[in-house]
Order: C-alpha cells, then sequence, then structure tokens
C-alpha cells in the first residue's frame, strides 16, 4: 500500500489556515470560457474529471486529483488541499467496459486550466471579497437553508486508514476504473475505503451534501455526454465507484459549478443531495479531528453502489435536487 509522506501529513494537519492566492496563466481553453470567447459553435461544458467515452447508465461522484508541486507544499498548505481538483457526476457503463487511461488523461488534462481560474476567482472572493463572478448568490441559492453535515464523526484514523483515505482522494484515476466497471475489490485501498465507510457513525439528521455533474466533453469538441440522456425526474441512478461529495460550497464545488462558466452555464448541473438520518458515509474531518469546512475536511463520501433518486431539475439555477436511498442492510 502506498505510504503517506510527512509533507502530506503536515499539509492535512494545517489545512485548516488561510488559503494564500495563486498565479497562474491564462490559456486558450479558461479564456474561452472564462472571458467570453466560445471555442466553439457548440455550448462548452465543464469536463468530466476522469470521464471516459463511455455509453449507458450513470451516476454521480466527485473525482478528485490533486497536482503536486513540490517546492510550493510547505508553503500552501491548505490552498492545496483545496484545490484538489473537483466534485463531478460521471458517464459510467451498466456493464463492465474497457478502461481507456489515454482518455482519462485526455479529459483530465483538458479541464485542468479551466478550473485552475475558476479556483483564483474563487479565492479572490472568499479571501478578499472580490466577487468577479457572483459568488455570494450563488452560495446562497445552492445552501440557504439546507441543513449540513454538522455532526463530526470522531473516530480517529489510525495510520493504515489514514494513507489508504488520503491516497485515495488524492488518486481520481482509481475511482474513474471503478464507476467504468472494473472489478478493484481486492484492492486494498478500496477495501479499506469500504471499511472505513461501513464502520462509520451514521448521521444524527437529515443533511444536504453537493456535487457536480458534466453534460458535455471539453476533451473531444465539447460533444455530450451520454449521461444526458438519463437525467429525469423520477429517474434512479447508480453509482459503481464511490460518491465523493462536498459538505459546503467552497473552493472545489466551485471550481465545477456551470454557473460560473459564463455563456455556458447549460454545461451541467449541481447536485443537491438529501442524506436521510442514518446515512453512512467517510468524513473528511477523521483527518484532522477539527470542525473545518476547508479542504480535505469538506468531503464526505458515500460508498460504492449508491443510488441517488432524481426529485427535481432547475434548468434556470441548474441544480438538481435528489436524495441518497439507504441501502437495505442499513442499521
Amino acid at each position: 500500500m502506498l505510504s503517506l509522506s510527512s509533507v502530506n501529513r503536515q499539509i492535512i494537519s494545517t489545512s485548516v489556515q488561510n488559503s494564500k492566492k495563486t498565479a497562474e496563466d491564462n490559456k486558450k481553453v479558461e479564456s474561452d470560457v472564462l472571458n467570453d470567447k466560445p471555442k466553439s459553435d457548440k455550448k462548452n461544458a465543464l469536463a468530466m474529471t476522469g470521464a471516459v467515452a463511455l455509453a449507458g447508465i450513470a451516476i454521480a461522484g466527485i473525482i478528485i486529483s490533486r497536482n503536486r508541486n513540490a517546492k510550493n507544499v510547505v508553503d500552501k498548505t491548505e490552498e492545496v488541499l483545496s484545490d484538489i481538483d473537483d466534485v463531478v457526476i460521471e458517464a459510467v457503463p451498466s456493464e463492465v467496459t474497457s478502461f481507456s487511461e489515454e482518455i482519462f488523461n485526455k479529459a483530465k488534462n483538458a479541464e485542468k486550466k479551466v478550473r485552475e481560474q475558476i479556483s483564483k476567482k474563487f479565492l479572490e472572493f472568499r479571501d478578499n471579497g472580490i466577487d468577479s463572478l457572483g459568488f455570494a448568490q450563488r452560495i446562497k441559492t445552492v445552501t440557504d437553508g439546507k441543513q449540513s453535515v454538522k455532526s463530526v464523526d470522531k473516530i480517529l484514523l489510525d495510520k493504515e486508514e489514514f494513507d489508504a483515505a488520503f491516497n485515495f482522494i488524492d488518486d481520481s484515476l482509481l475511482n474513474a476504473k471503478l464507476k467504468a466497471g472494473v472489478d478493484l475489490s481486492e484492492d486494498v485501498i478500496v477495501k479499506k475505503m469500504d471499511n472505513l465507510i461501513e464502520n462509520s457513525t451514521p448521521l444524527e439528521n437529515e443533511s444536504y451534501v453537493y456535487s457536480g455533474i458534466r453534460t458535455q466533453k471539453i476533451w473531444d469538441d465539447f460533444l455530450p455526454e451520454e449521461i444526458i440522456s438519463e437525467i429525469k425526474e423520477g429517474n434512479t441512478i447508480k453509482d459503481k465507484g464511490f460518491v465523493l461529495t462536498s459538505r459546503v460550497y467552497d473552493d472545489i464545488l466551485a471550481k465545477v459549478d456551470p454557473m460560473n462558466y459564463k455563456d455556458h452555464e447549460s454545461c451541467g448541473y449541481l447536485l443537491r443531495i438529501l442524506l436521510p438520518k442514518g446515512t453512512k458515509g467517510f468524513d473528511g474531518r477523521r483527518f484532522t479531528g477539527r470542525n473545518s469546512d476547508r479542504g480535505y475536511n469538506a468531503r464526505f463520501i458515500l460508498a460504492r453502489n449508491s443510488e441517488l433518486k432524481i426529485n427535481s431539475i432547475d434548468d434556470n439555477t441548474r441544480i438538481i435536487d435528489c436524495e441518497y436511498i439507504l441501502p437495505s442492510n442499513s442499521n
């Protein structure tokens, strides 16, 4: 099993510090999306992290990866944590399909610069009050009056659990393979994540978490994703991978929110997921034991093969309200 480095431990332990702003060069892709310069006549979309060109049924998950830069790690503790890519719903097949790591990397790289620019603008808002994309109103629209996961799971992680959870979140490829139907049930990290979720403390109250959904591909001339046919009120969809969500609207969620993509708001949706009392999941605050909403702390991971029922779809706000269906074996 991969071992967690001392630097990564330092990042986790300091993840509640104030973020420092990043400075990234604007490249063609992010300029097209953010600066009102469409690349093509097709509606541009926020691409799927780790998305694979697969047909069939689809369901959500946050795919997370982190761009490591050794010389900046120590100086960017919270920033690195809050910049671990994003929250996305991913197209997956109803049966096992061949997995293309080449397409996986193409998709991830194509959207990387776009996400960096969204992140830069959100951190300007969060840390300096510069609201160039209307984040304040958007946060209110998405989360106002919704109960977040407040209680902190007090079960601390041992070293093996810590390393497994960190490496899972850090490696989007693993979850992408699961979503594609690849059998990784004997993988050490997957088994450890299964156990962490199964043995977690059930939620005592109904709560909301958030994810994102892509409906087009930035890496393939913005062609529509197959998932669009499954986005219908009343549908129940299943995810073969883990469903990674965020408890709050912060940097991670802002980067996948279609409303932050000027003139391309129809590229996807945010998922507002109602978790019923009794839901089990991995609470990212177990990394630090602190009640923080930043970086890894904001994560809430649902089990593999989770089912979500779509209750309503609002094309104006680009929000899908859905609910998590408790497994039949829940205590």
